[in-house]
Formats: C-alpha cells, sequence, structure tokens
C-alpha cells in the first residue's frame, strides 16, 4: 500500500511538472506598463510578466513555484493542512493504512497558510503596507475554492478593521483533556478518510486546535527567518514603523471569462463579504489604465 501511494504521487507530479514544462513563453511586448508601485502574486507558473509585460522578478512572487524550477512547483488541494496522526501507525493494522493515506493527503496539501506567511515576507521586503492598498487586481484567476484561503487574507487585509474582522476567530469549544483530544482526532481521520467527510463537530474542533498548534509554531518560525533577513531589527526600529488607520475598503478589480464565471465570481465576493468591486468581461478591459 505504501509503495502504491508513493507511485501515484510520483507519476501525478512528474506528470504535471511535465505538462508545466511544454508551455513557453514567446518574449513580445502585450503593450502595457504597470506602475512602479505594483507588486504580482502569479499564480500560473509561468513568466509571463516578465516576458509580456516587462515586470521585474523582484516584484513578482510565484507563490505556487516557477515552472523553470520543479522542486519549487507546489499543487494539490486544501482540505488537509493538519500533520499526519501518529497514533494510528502505532496501533497498527488497518489503521496503519489509514495512516498512510493520512500522510499522503498531508504531502499533498498546498498548505496556504505557510505560503501566506511566505507572502507576506515578499510584501513586506516590497516595502507594501496592507493598510496602504488601495487596488487589487484578479487576473484571469479562477478563484477557486482551492485558492480561496489567499483571496480570504487579503480581503481581511485590505479592509476597513471592524468588529467582526478586527478579532481572530476562536474555537467555541474549550481543549479537552488529551485523550478526549487524541480520540476525536482520530475519529475525524477515521470519518473523513475511511466514510467521506462525515466528521462530527466534536471530532472537526478537536483536529482545529490541533492544526491552530501547529500553523503557530510555523508561523512563528516563519518570523524568526524574516527577522534574520532583516538584520535583526531592535523593538525601537520596529515602533517606529506608523501606519495610518485605513478609512477605506481596497477596491477589487477583477476579470471573469464568460457568464458562469461571472456568476461565481460574484458569490465569492459574497461570501468574502466584499462590496467593493467590479468585474470586467476581459484582462484587457481590467487592466486598461496602464495601456501604453
Amino acid at each position: 500500500m505504501r509503495r502504491s501511494i508513493r507511485n501515484a504521487k510520483r507519476i501525478l507530479t512528474e506528470a504535471f511538472c511535465g505538462w508545466i514544462a511544454t508551455i513557453s513563453i514567446t518574449e513580445e511586448d502585450a503593450g502595457y506598463c504597470f506602475g512602479d508601485n505594483c507588486v504580482f502574486i502569479n499564480f500560473n507558473y509561468t513568466d509571463t510578466l516578465q516576458k509580456r509585460f516587462g515586470v521585474n522578478e523582484m516584484r513578482e512572487i510565484h507563490i505556487h513555484g516557477e515552472a523553470t524550477d520543479k522542486k519549487s512547483i507546489v499543487f494539490g488541494h486544501n482540505r488537509h493542512p493538519q500533520e499526519p496522526e501518529p497514533m494510528l501507525a502505532k496501533i497498527g493494522g488497518r489503521f496503519f493504512g489509514l495512516h498512510l493515506v493520512d500522510k499522503i493527503l498531508y504531502e499533498t496539501d498546498k498548505h496556504c497558510q505557510n505560503n501566506i506567511q511566505i507572502l507576506c515576507c515578499f510584501l513586506a521586503m516590497n516595502g507594501v503596507i496592507c493598510e496602504e492598498i488601495k487596488n487589487i487586481y484578479v487576473l484571469g484567476q479562477s478563484m477557486s475554492p482551492v485558492d480561496i484561503e489567499y483571496f480570504d487574507f487579503l480581503m481581511r487585509s485590505s479592509k476597513v478593521p471592524s468588529v467582526d474582522n478586527a478579532e481572530e476567530k476562536s474555537n467555541v469549544l474549550e481543549t479537552g483533556d488529551e485523550l478526549y483530544e487524541l480520540t476525536q482526532r482520530m475519529q475525524f481521520v477515521i470519518d473523513e478518510i475511511g466514510y467521506h467527510n462525515t466528521a462530527s463537530e466534536s471530532a472537526k474542533d478537536a483536529m482545529e486546535r490541533r492544526l491552530q498548534r501547529e500553523q503557530c509554531v510555523r508561523n512563528e518560525r516563519y518570523r524568526k527567518e524574516f527577522l534574520k533577513m532583516l538584520g535583526k531589527p531592535t523593538k525601537k526600529e520596529l515602533d517606529s514603523v506608523k501606519v495610518a488607520p485605513r478609512t477605506e475598503d481596497a477596491k477589487w478589480h477583477i476579470s471573469y471569462f464568460g457568464d458562469m464565471d461571472k456568476k461565481w465570481k460574484e458569490i465569492v465576493m459574497k461570501e468574502l463579504g466584499c462590496s467593493n468591486y467590479e468585474l470586467y468581461p476581459s484582462i484587457d478591459d481590467c487592466i486598461s489604465k496602464w495601456k501604453k
């Protein structure tokens, strides 16, 4: 079973990376000139922005890797960011098989929250202060559920704070004792993997608590690495960065492809709680202000 799962991952990875490698972008002027205050989050692995739009590579982050570097390519789902449950492997038998599936699902998750930490470092290195972002452009991106965490982060970071979004969401339930937490997490894996997304709310809460603890550790690691890159600024230097409070939400400009895509993006923006947006029937219409 372990060999079959590993082979499945290897074949899928090689096939996807092989397909990405066949995409060749010719170098030609697309007829646009973006301002120096623009930064770019690239989801599609290619160097289109550099070859067609003359974007400086330092102003662009490939959030899921680059076609020229197979090891950097990130693809997969966003349903299993929690680390595999080690107790399943210790119990053995059929539970060990469940552990193998649990592990491969973790390895093929996009780990969006980790990528968001990297994105924060990129924005900071380019002098971008979220409170000062006035416009966000979404070009040719499906805004599908697998990437929704990125848009949720950008949405919360670029709107006027309110009672609803100023406070972190916290779990309703208190953490139970260790044995209770373990059994609930194991039940979550059994129900989600073995019985197709049928976990109870208590099991989901237990797994969410563990995921938050794991993510806090990872976030702290990213923070320390970033401060190391900055040369360990003093507290006085950090406190000296004064940011005026935001007075209005950033405006979103979103291109769509066809009526179904338009309807979907209207649903997404409603779910994200954003009303300050405009939809455009093409990428050219969306970025017309930068036309040469």
